[in-house]
């Protein structure tokens, strides 16, 4: 979603996911529900706040070439850099 510059919206389920819908939650780039006990209707909410919201698409469009660009870097190239950090 943010290479394409759309918002997103994340319902977690695991402390890894739950970890990154803080963040894009606290960075503003979208929403988090809680998994747990979410109805319908307040997920329905959420979309059309968040595709109604011109600013958070300005803000969007703006940043999705950066994140195309951390893209560009193959995961397997991130992995090596962060184990030869580590590791010293």
């Amino acid at each position: 979603c943010r290479v394409a510059g759309l918002p997103q919206l994340m319902m977690p389920f695991d402390l890894e996911k739950l970890l990154t819908a803080r963040a894009v939650d606290a960075l503003g780039l979208g929403k988090m529900l809680s998994f747990n006990g979410v109805t319908a209707d307040q997920v329905t909410d959420a979309v059309n706040a968040l595709a109604g919201d011109a600013a958070l698409a300005a803000k969007l469009r703006t940043l999705a070439p950066e994140f195309k660009s951390r893209m560009a870097v193959s995961m397997a190239d991130e992995v090596i850099a962060c184990i030869a950090r580590l590791i010293g």
